[in-house]
């Protein structure tokens, strides 16, 4: 992961769950920093609606509100990036 300011952040992990079209789950283990070694799930769903998809995005097991904090920025930007090369604006 390439932070904003520049910086790499590794990670690894696996899918445990793939229902293509519907929904995803895979572990997410930082490879360096506070959280090394923690292992995490992150789950997305897939939801037509209309001529759009609902995506609902879950990270569990975080270890502390600090991680849930940074996550939540982190999550927010990467969707925010997503919407901005979706609409052309990337």
């Amino acid at each position: 992961m390439r932070a904003p300011d520049g910086s790499e952040h590794w990670l690894h992990g696996e899918f445990k769950q793939v229902s293509p079209h519907d929904f995803l789950s895979l572990t997410w283990i930082w490879e360096g920093g506070d959280m090394a070694g923690h292992e995490m799930l992150v789950s997305i769903s897939f939801t037509a609606v209309g001529d759009a998809t609902e995506i609902k995005l879950v990270h569990s097991n975080l270890p502390g509100e600090g991680a849930v904090a940074a996550h939540n920025e982190g999550w927010t930007s990467s969707f925010e990036c997503c919407d901005d090369a979706l609409a052309g604006s990337a």
